[in-house]
């Protein structure tokens, strides 16, 4: 693991960080804005502080079936 991403509130660079992904980790993906994935962890995963958010993405890897992996940005 090199770094996380940040999950944030908005599809902003400059927006608030609701959380963290670390490099690998499968999320599914709800919608897609201006290069922006909006996301959320998958069901039956660890407990997390946020339920939704958009990660930048270049610091995803698209996935079949709607899903993403974290990436090294």
């Amino acid at each position: 693991m090199v770094r996380a991403t940040a999950v944030l509130e908005q599809p902003l660079g400059d927006a608030r960080s609701v959380g963290t992904v670390v490099i690998g980790e499968i999320l599914d993906v709800l919608d897609e804005r201006n290069g922006w994935y909006l996301v959320r962890p998958p069901a039956g995963g660890p407990a997390r502080e946020w339920r939704t958010g958009w990660v930048n993405g270049g610091t995803v890897e698209p996935m079949r079936g709607g899903a993403a992996a974290a990436t090294v940005p």
